[in-house]
């Protein structure tokens, strides 16, 4: 990530802390591949604590088809955790990078720290049903924690979360093709 972009240095003002200085900043950013994708754009998610915050397209340098580059648009301090996915895969996440925003209100890390804490205590469910499937995937506890921890998701191996997807090109089921022994007994419903 870096404030600006030229042909001869590339990336210019590389860092992971932004000073905000007006109603809203663009940033560059690039993302290099170590294989070559099959994807000319890339998206890139950005998430606060309590929200996400937009998405926006990364493109395929012509020059590099390992890496892509594009800007980004922040408009609030916090701290982000920046996601590059391909197209309209939003489960396959090829890359994240947490930087920060500063501005006068909150100029330091530790007052960032606050801020994105109190967050994310005002938008913690009180019941597991209010939990919504963006907070599930995002946890915002996984933007809170310092830089140099990895942060390691267990992974669920579990048979009964297999889904079988109904085939959605064939037209209407007739009644032929109805089984009701396929519900077991009926009468518990």
């Amino acid at each position: 990530m870096g404030t600006g972009f030229s042909l001869q240095q590339g990336l210019v003002g590389k860092d992971t802390i932004f000073r905000l200085t007006g109603d809203s900043q663009l940033l560059w950013m690039e993302y290099r591949a170590a294989s070559q994708l099959p994807w000319d754009t890339l998206w890139v998610v950005l998430r606060t604590p309590d929200k996400i915050q937009g998405a926006y397209r990364l493109y395929r340098v012509k020059t590099d088809s390992l890496l892509y580059r594009g800007q980004i648009r922040v408009r609030t301090a916090s701290i982000y955790l920046a996601l590059i996915m391909p197209p309209r895969e939003y489960r396959q996440i090829l890359a994240r990078k947490r930087f920060y925003i500063t501005d006068a209100s909150h100029p330091t890390l530790a007052s960032l720290r606050n801020k994105a804490q109190a967050q994310a205590a005002q938008t913690q469910p009180s019941d597991l049903s209010d939990v919504s499937i963006e907070n599930i995937e995002l946890p915002s506890e996984a933007l809170l924690s310092t830089p140099n921890e990895k942060i390691e998701e267990p992974l669920i191996e579990d048979d009964s979360m297999d889904l079988e997807v109904p085939d959605l090109d064939t037209p209407d089921i007739g009644e032929e093709n109805l089984d009701l022994e396929d519900f077991g007994d009926l009468d518990d419903l």
